[in-house]
């Protein structure tokens, strides 16, 4: 399964996709983040402050979908939260991802 990109909306209404792409000729891949209006991608034009706090927005989200990851599958598959399961390495990239997005949430001058 591949995860071709995430749709986010902000507060005033904007729409924006992260999408994970692979690099041509190169193997691991590289995430973009781009505009949305009518179905299809447009490049963002804003300022580098409005871009900081756009990033910062987006990995806060994404970190609230992964924390909730691990209870998700927990619940679809019964696992008790102090097992050993698959969700374990989840829990891992949460913390790194939590961590990358307080720094973002700091340099955009909100709070996470």
């Amino acid at each position: 399964m591949n995860v071709k990109g995430f749709l986010f909306e902000d507060d005033q209404g904007r729409e924006f996709v992260l999408m994970c792409e692979q690099p041509f000729g190169r193997l691991g891949r590289t995430f973009s983040l781009r505009g949305w209006q009518r179905r299809r991608l447009v490049p963002l034009q804003y300022t580098e402050r409005e871009l900081r706090k756009i990033v910062g927005g987006v990995l806060v989200t994404l970190n609230e979908l992964f924390r909730s990851l691990p209870r998700l599958l927990e619940h679809i598959h019964g696992v008790a939260a102090d097992n050993a399961s698959s969700a374990t390495p989840l829990l891992r990239k949460t913390a790194v991802l939590k961590k990358v997005s307080r720094e973002y949430a700091r340099e955009a001058g909100s709070e996470v």
